[in-house]
């Protein structure tokens, strides 16, 4: 298709082509013969000629071929045109106009167009568009009206009307902007970059900027300081990885470096910098409001205030109020005083006063001891004056005889009222000189008192009534209750009665008033008043509402004082816990002082209200009402109100006097909340001072200016300022990076380093960021230069090169991996590279001292590993030790509480609160809810809830029953005993009342009826009151009603039951008996229910009562209602009132709700989400974040809707996992895990950790300790927690668990809550080892070690007397023991340590040798988590692996080196080089000489021996000995590939090659079993003993069947080890194949016998029925892993039988060994030393010529020769 397409392209180009050649050829043409024609007829030039005819061209066409506009040639420029495709057509910009040839020019606005006109434009120029015909500017351009062109707008401008940055019309959109006066200006936090339309972002520290970090404002918590925002004082800077703020410092810190009260850089006044960075006020001073204030002169130490004292100075006594007295002093009513005759000097030391001074105050006497006596020294005196007693301490009179009065002259006089002189100077009353006289003269009484009438002198009773009167019969005023001139007594209850009878009152005595109903006598008792026995009215007692008798005898309560009647008396409600607190109200005391109202609620009482706004307490029932702002609370129901100055305050307990929390608005809390520096007080509160005012007077007096730039005008009061350039008017000082020159007082630029300068431009008072070392600041330590820039190291470190070359740390630090680390227990300071040691209790910390990240011991978090709860520190060198049980938190000792724990209360003791009783196990359990304190068991109350109830029972009485809520309650009156209130509830009636029981009611027994609460007897002798007939005229028990008929619809039915809408009332039945009752019924209103004669009270149900009383119909809505309206309804018609707004509406009437049995819900999938749906994404599908069942599925939001539709989308939650290290075995008490988020997380500290709940579940939890420590990142997020587990006793299951619910921390990135609420993990089982197990284990580890060094040194012993069989040997024996140990089962803890010495005897210590990059590059790429590999931390890597049988190899090819090497040296250079060991004829030579050719011809002779057995037989000696360890890597892998369930191609090659190197042992094995068909006289030749010695050694190979015996045992070798390794995982078949070989084995052994001597076949025997003991003793083991056979200790000692097993073997072998190696060397040369000796000295007889020193060997000697080659020499 692609071909024919091409090739259609193609013709058609061809044809195109071909046409406009001949369309050229033709012009060409028809030009040749026009110039033809011209020079017979001239046409003109817009001419052409057809038919010997001039035809005019076509107007557009200057010249042209043909009739046509497409037949141009040229065309005139004049007009306007240009030729195009045979076409004259207009040039750019002009326009055709009809048939003109001349083109019209288009508006200057247009490239082309169709007309002259701006909108007749059909293409524009650059910058501008089209629309609707017209070329407007484009976007961001403006039209310029003076050079008629559009002109680019300002860069920060979308639409604009000019050029200038002023003359913006629109901003862009997201560009950051806001127009402001016409200009585009950037938002604050943005800064703008020339010709970026787009403002960038400021740094966070800036509110705005002109650069990134170059600041021109800040937010309210910053302070601008050289164009940086920095911290205000008393802030510092808090960074985190999304942004930094300032926060303020602890208010004990000057400085610091965080919010901690131990991160303080320096403190204020009266305080110092402690090593922990905290703030300690000085001696004598105290802390109170976080500052320190000093102490009383007399204090030494005070606390709380300044006379609390902790200590006295000297000779002063801390007295029991913690104030200091002189001890001169005496301590009367809490005060420091001297007794009365002493008093306080200056300093307030107690002085004597003189002898003469009875009291004094300093020297001089404030009262003489003898009161003759006057003057400050007591010793002047005069005869006193006329009727005076003593002087005072001036002399005057102090006090006068009686009756006389000092006057103001100090004179004694009588002038008393009704006083007169009389019988010389007694001064006496009148009363006392005439009775009952009140004036007199000195001859008798002139006035007497009321009731009384003067006679002769004397006062005369006027009767006993009488108030007043002239005469004994002529009363002019009779006393109130009497009446007449003989004043007769009224009426008792009268205050006054008329003269018309004594009943007959006028005025009632108080509290009383007339009785209006016409009692006898007409005065009575108003309310809450009694008549007393006096006929007074008198009150009752404020309890009482009424009363009688007395005032305590009250017949009714006060309700509203939660009092009841009791006994006549109303006390207060204690059965719903109302209480006497010595006020008329009563008070549940377990609300709380501010609470009206409470209810119990375990575990204690709600607030339901609080007291009224008379008491000032808020109305905050859940915070128990606390005071309103600017009142404190005094422990009582008024709150009283705090000092002015104060916005909130308290009571200071030591001083009870208010003290402010909280200022009032621009008061200082640190200076008594006096207005603040820079206010000024005004009434109670404080102005702001003038801005340019640091501290003033008032608005018009300024007493300080801002800084010493200001010009104070002190007569005036004001600053000025005469700054001109680059400074701040407002606080008269030079911008950031400026400063003031004070020759010429300009603001001068600093150097680009100096963030702050001074006098000069290099003289740097602060250095600009990344730049120390003023004035001249340079880089800072930690950044490096770079194109004048200082750029941060990175890492802590202190020298760099660049950010990935660091060069050096600071001398406490070191450099790993190009990052400074400070060590383990050290700390790195902030902006600092020196290291600290961490705090004593911390094992690791960050940032200062105390600021521990893990903790040592059993100490948690934060911050200064303090202990946790429930333990109480010794000092911080040991463990934490553990409160005793009742203690949440405790102190010094173990029972000294200071927090009680779970229902326990008054620490240190801690009882257990009441309603609850300590058990056996110290816990407090719950009384029974009717005990209010019990003992012992729940059920033995002490005291009882309810008073009506009696312990230990507490069993409601009679006439009661147990509501668990309310305690006993009150049953039914007509009930004796009952289940309930209700009178159907009766369990029992009171048959003294007449009562019976029938269907748990009580009614009147037969001839009774009931009537007002008492069964009354009938009273005629007959049962009709009995009768229980309906319409029988007799309203009886069990009838409402008795209409005297049995019609229905008359108001009383056939079975006298009342019905609606009528109105029924009893009448006597007058027929029977004026004692019977009958009903009479009538009618009510239409639709009415119940009514009241012819009023409805209640009508029927959807109609209401009208103000007519009259029944009208409800809204359709409204089932009841109170009006015609929607809103009126009090039931709905559905039933319910659906919360739709309105009263009763319909769900139908809210989008997207339906009804569904009596309650609207919404319909999930419908596509709108309403409020009882979580999410509504219009579908019913599951797993797309919202379910079927419209919620949000688990790790889904769908908070974002797009109209009602719900939109969800993933959410990436955080989770936890939680992983501990493999142990090797279950006696490892150390456990270490961790705790891992797939998301770094946020905590407010390392601490917090700790607040979640973590133990090992069902075990007790003094039997284990749990340190969690909390892994942060660089930035301080949370990336793990590290477990560290301590068991401290044997454990058979161990299951951590930990639970994240008590403290819900949040990821870093989206602040999503960690998903996973708890974690757990079973671990290995544990078991504690005893102290003797322990010993025995290290001291059989020693004796092991011992063997294992003679064995060694015994086979390297026979290595260099070239006996290699024992080498050999001993290392078989060794590996098969040290492979036991990959047996699957538990070891003893004995068993283990034993083996342990043997694993070097794998070598697999080499494996660390070969791990090279090219051998871990064919590692797996998968996770070999297979149980072998991680349980036995097996190697899996073949090549690894088999690097251990190098070591095998190693050892006798170094050793075939060194033969061939000593061969070498002996043959080439000794002897043929040197001719050293050349002998010659009668030559002799000495012993020494001799002994030197002797030890080398033994190295020749070893050398020679071992490389000519080399390439056979120790070869096949090396493989019979690696079998083992090349079986264990064949087997391993193999292993490995059968586990492996997607083997890749590393896996399949090592599979691969492992099964060859099985291929190649079965290989050798069939070479090996051609020894066996030899006959017997080839079993002696050189050849078969060359070949195959090494597999026969130590045997009787002449016998056939013990060379198949032995054949076999490199068989048994792959056997053993494919058992041991394959059958890993089935313990039990690994257990038995290697039981079934070794038995196998040893039974062979015993019967064949296949050794040479006795001494191997017992070290033979031993090894094998040793080794099948201990394969058997492991059995044992294996049935104690699977079923529990045995208590661990017996195994723990089964231990020691097994360990006894191959201590054995070791031994035998070990002693075999060392003989057999022994015997060689006696054999081999002290005898055949002896034999030499014998044989020289036979030979010396024989040739007496070689008696001599020397030794002549010339008779060995070649006579046809003249020297011997030392390769013929031999020594015997």
């Amino acid at each position: 298709m692609n071909q024919l397409t091409a090739l259609y392209i193609s013709v058609t180009i061809l044809i195109s082509k071909a046409y406009n050649l001949n369309k050229v050829s033709l012009i060409h043409r028809n030009q040749q013969e026009q110039e033809d024609n011209s020079q017979i007829n001239y046409c003109q030039l817009n001419q052409i000629k057809i038919d010997e005819i001039c035809q005019n061209c076509h107007f557009s066409c200057q010249q042209c071929y043909g009739i046509g506009q497409d037949k141009c040639i040229s065309c005139n420029n004049v007009a306007k045109r240009t030729l195009w495709n045979n076409q004259c057509i207009c040039m750019i910009s002009y326009y055709e106009n009809e048939q003109q040839s001349v083109c019209q020019e288009c508006h200057k606005s247009c490239k082309s167009c169709q007309g002259s006109s701006a909108n007749d434009c059909l293409s524009c120029y650059e910058a501008y568009e089209i629309v609707n015909g017209n070329c407007v500017c484009n976007l961001g351009y403006f039209y310029d009206y003076d050079n008629m062109e559009c002109r680019q707008c300002h860069f920060s401008c979308e639409y604009c009307s000019g050029y200038g940055i002023d003359n913006c019309l629109k901003c862009l959109i997201n560009s950051y902007r806001s127009q402001i006066n016409n200009k585009c200006l950037c938002n604050d936090g943005y800064y703008e970059i020339e010709g970026d339309p787009v403002c960038k972002k400021c740094h966070t520290n800036c509110n705005t900027c002109s650069e990134y970090e170059n600041c021109l404002s800040c937010s309210s918590d910053k302070l601008l300081l050289n164009n940086e925002c920095v911290c205000q004082t008393n802030q510092f800077l808090f960074k985190s990885k999304f942004f930094s703020s300032c926060k303020s410092c602890n208010k004990r810190c000057l400085s610091c470096f965080g919010q901690l009260e131990y991160q303080c850089l320096s403190c204020g006044i009266h305080s110092t910098l402690q090593l922990n960075n905290s703030c300690l006020c000085d001696s004598g001073y105290y802390l109170i409001n976080d500052q320190c204030q000093i102490c009383d002169s007399n204090c030494l130490t005070c606390a709380y205030s300044n006379t609390h004292c902790q200590s006295c100075n000297t000779n002063y006594v801390l007295q029991t109020n913690n104030i200091c007295c002189h001890i001169s002093n005496i301590f009367v009513n809490n005060q420091c005083a001297c007794t009365s005759t002493q008093y306080k000097d200056s300093s307030g030391i107690c002085q004597q006063c003189a002898l003469e001074c009875l009291t004094c105050s300093g020297i001089n006497c404030d009262e003489c001891s003898n009161k003759l006596y006057y003057g400050l020294s007591c010793n002047s005196s005069s005869a006193l004056p006329s009727n005076c007693n003593f002087f005072d301490i001036s002399g005057n009179c102090a006090q006068c005889v009686n009756n006389y009065q000092l006057s103001s002259s100090k004179v004694c006089e009588c002038n008393l009222p009704n006083y007169v002189i009389i019988s010389g100077n007694n001064c006496i009353n009148c009363s006392t000189f005439k009775s009952n006289c009140t004036n007199c003269n000195s001859s008798g009484c002139t006035q007497c008192d009321s009731s009384y009438y003067v006679s002769s002198g004397d006062c005369v009773s006027c009767g006993s009534n009488c108030q007043s009167c002239s005469s004994s019969s002529a009363c002019n005023n009779c006393i109130s209750g009497t009446f007449g001139s003989t004043c007769i007594s009224c009426h008792q209850t009268c205050m006054n009665c008329s003269n018309v009878g004594a009943s007959n009152c006028t005025q009632c005595k108080n509290n009383a008033h007339q009785d209006s109903s016409g009692m006898t006598f007409g005065c009575v008792c108003n309310s809450h008043y009694y008549m007393d026995v006096d006929s007074n009215c008198q009150s009752c007692d404020q309890t009482c509402d009424e009363c009688s008798s007395i005032n305590t005898h009250c017949t009714q309560c006060n309700s509203t004082y939660k009092r009841i009647l009791s006994s006549n008396s109303c006390i207060c409600d204690t059965i719903n816990g109302f209480q006497d607190l010595g006020t008329l109200q009563c008070y549940n005391i377990d609300c709380g002082f501010g609470c009206a109202n409470c209810v119990f609620v375990t575990p204690g009482f709600i607030c339901n209200s609080c007291m009224g706004t008379e008491t000032f307490r808020r109305n905050d029932p859940s915070s128990n009402c606390p005071c309103e702002d600017g009142y404190y609370d005094v422990q009582s129901r008024i709150c009283l109100q705090c000092p002015y100055q104060c916005s909130t305050c308290q009571l200071d307990p030591f001083s009870n006097l208010p003290v402010c929390i909280n200022c009032q608005i621009n008061r200082d809390i640190n200076d008594f909340c006096r207005c603040a520096k820079g206010f000024y007080e005004s009434g109670t509160n404080c102005i702001t001072c003038p801005s340019n005012c640091s501290n003033c007077i008032n608005q018009d007096r300024c007493i300080q200016c801002q800084n010493n730039n200001f010009d104070h005008d002190k007569i005036n009061g004001k600053c000025l300022c005469n700054l001109t350039n680059f400074s701040n008017k407002y606080n008269c000082t030079c911008l950031n990076g400026y400063y003031l020159n004070n020759i010429n007082k300009k603001c001068l630029p600093c150097h680009s380093n100096c963030n702050t300068c001074i006098y000069s431009a290099t003289n740097c008072i602060i250095c600009n960021d990344y730049h120390a070392y003023p004035p001249n600041c340079e880089c800072s330590p930690g950044f490096y230069l770079q194109d004048s820039q200082c750029l941060p190291c990175i890492n802590n470190c202190f020298k760099c090169k660049s950010q990935s070359e660091c060069l050096d740390c600071s001398n406490q630090m070191q450099l790993i991996n190009n990052k400074c680390y400070c060590q383990n227990g050290y700390f790195n300071l902030p902006n600092s590279y020196e290291c600290q040691p961490c705090s004593n209790q911390c094992s690791t910390c960050r940032y200062s001292i105390n600021n521990c990240t893990s903790c040592k011991f059993n100490r948690i978090l934060p911050q200064k590993c303090i202990c946790p709860n429930g333990t109480y520190e010794i000092d911080v060198y040991t463990p934490c030790n553990d409160c005793d049980n009742k203690c949440k938190l405790c102190e010094i000792s173990s029972n000294n509480c200071l927090q009680c724990s779970i229902n326990r209360a008054n620490p240190p003791t801690c009882d257990c609160i009441i309603g609850y009783f300590e058990d056996d196990q110290q816990t407090c359990q719950q009384c029974n809810k009717r005990c209010k304190s019990c003992q012992n068991t729940s059920e033995i109350c002490i005291e009882c809830k309810m008073n009506i109830a009696t312990p230990p029972d507490c069993i409601c009485p009679d006439g009661y029953y147990y509501e668990s809520e309310q305690g006993c309650v009150q049953c039914h009156f007509r009930c004796k005993t009952c289940i309930g209130s209700n009178e159907y509830n009766c369990l029992s009636c009171d048959e003294s009342k007449n009562f019976e029981l029938l269907y748990n009611k009580c009614v009147c027994q037969k001839n009774y009826y009931f009537q007002n609460d008492v069964c009354i007897q009938c009273t005629i002798e007959i049962e009709l009151c009995q009768t229980i007939q309906c319409g029988n005229g007799i309203i009886q028990k069990n009838e409402q009603c008795d209409d005297w008929n049995n019609d229905d619809r008359d108001g009383c039915s056939n079975n006298c039951k009342f019905e609606e809408g009528y109105f029924c009332e009893s009448i006597p039945n007058t027929n029977l008996h004026i004692s019977i009752k009958m009903t009479q019924c009538t009618k009510c209103v239409e639709n009415c229910k119940i009514c009241s004669k012819n009023k409805c009270q209640i009508c029927q149900s959807g109609y209401f009562i009208t103000p007519n009383f009259d029944c009208q119909k409800c809204d359709f809505h409204c089932k009841e209602c109170s009006g015609a309206q929607q809103k009126d309804c009090l039931s709905c018609i559905k039933g319910i009132d659906y919360g739709l707004g309105k009263k009763c509406a319909f769900c139908e009437e809210t989008q997207g709700l339906y009804t569904n049995k009596q309650k609207c819900v919404s319909k999930c999938g419908d596509g709108i989400k309403i409020y009882d749906e979580q999410c509504d994404d219009g579908n019913i599908i599951n797993k797309d974040g919202c379910s079927e069942k419209c919620k949000i599925e688990e790790d889904w939001d769908c908070s974002k809707q797009i109209n009602t539709i719900s939109s969800c989308y993933k959410l990436n939650v955080p989770i936890a996992s939680i992983t501990f290290n493999r142990v090797k075995d279950f006696y490892q008490s150390q456990r270490q895990g961790s705790i891992k988020f797939n998301k770094i997380m946020t905590i407010p500290n390392s601490s917090i950790i700790n607040a979640w709940k973590y133990s090992l579940l069902n075990q007790t939890t003094s039997y284990y300790t749990i340190n969690l420590t909390a892994l942060l990142d660089l930035d301080g997020y949370l990336e793990s927690v590290q477990i560290d587990l301590k068991l401290l006793k044997s454990m058979s299951q161990i299951i951590f668990q930990v639970d994240f619910t008590t403290f819900i921390i949040n990821d870093a990135i989206d602040q999503f809550p960690l998903k996973t609420t708890n974690l757990s993990v079973e671990l290995t089982k544990y078991i504690q080892l005893g102290q003797d197990t322990l010993s025995t284990s290290k001291a059989s580890k020693q004796f092991a070690s011992s063997v294992l060094f003679i064995l060694g040194g015994v086979s390297l012993l026979g290595l260099l007397m070239g006996s290699l069989e024992f080498y050999w040997n001993v290392l078989d024996n060794l590996q098969i023991l040290s492979y036991i140990t990959f047996i699957n089962v538990n070891f003893p803890y004995l068993h283990n340590k034993f083996l342990e010495i043997f694993e070097f005897a794998r070598f697999e210590f080499t494996n660390d040798y070969f791990k090279f990059d090219i051998v871990q590059n064919l590692d797996y790429q998968q996770n070999k988590d297979y149980p072998l590999i991680v349980e036995k931390q097996v190697e899996y890597n073949l090549v690894i692996n088999l690097s251990s049988i190098v070591v095998l190899w190693v050892t006798p090819i170094i050793l075939l080196i060194l033969a061939k090497i000593n061969l070498f040296i002996i043959h080439e250079i000794l002897i043929k080089k040197f001719k050293m060991l050349s002998l010659y004829r009668l030559e002799k030579i000495n012993s020494l000489t001799y002994l030197i050719y002797k030890l080398v011809y033994f190295i020749h002779y070893i050398s020679l021996k071992y490389y000519s057995n080399f390439f056979y037989n120790i070869i096949l000696r090396i493989y019979l000995s690696s079998l083992y360890d090349l079986n264990f890597s064949i087997f391993t892998s193999a292993y490995c590939w059968l586990w492996n369930q997607n083997p890749n191609l590393i896996d399949q090659i090592s599979f691969i090659a492992a099964m060859f190197l099985l291929f190649i042992q079965i290989a050798i094995l069939f070479i090996l079993s051609s020894s066996l068909k030899v006959s017997t006289f080839q079993l002696k030749s050189k050849k078969f003993l060359s070949q195959f010695s090494s597999l026969y050694e130590g045997v009787n190979f002449n016998n056939q069947i013990i060379r198949q015996i032995q054949f076999l045992q490199p068989l048994r070798k792959i056997v053993f080890m494919g058992a041991l390794i394959l059958f890993y995982d089935q313990a039990i078949f690994q257990i038995s194949l290697l039981i079934s070989i070794q038995i196998i084995s040893s039974i062979i052994q015993i019967s064949q016998n296949p050794y040479l001597n006795y001494l191997q076949s017992i070290k033979g025997i031993t090894q094998e029925v040793g080794l099948s003991l201990s394969l058997s003793l492991i059995l044992i083991y294996y049935g104690q892993d699977k079923l529990n056979l045995l208590d661990q200790n017996i195994i723990e000692k089964l231990s020691y039988v097994h360990v006894g097993i191959y201590t054995l073997m070791l031994c035998i072998s070990l002693i075999i060994d060392l003989y057999q190696q022994l015997k060689i060397i006696f054999i081999k040369y002290k005898l055949s030393r002896f034999c030499q000796k014998k044989n020289i000295q036979q030979e010396k007889q024989d040739n007496p010529f070689q008696q001599s020193i020397f030794i002549d060997l010339t008779q060995f000697q070649n006579q046809q020769k003249n020297q011997y080659s030392f390769t013929n020499f031999r020594i015997t």
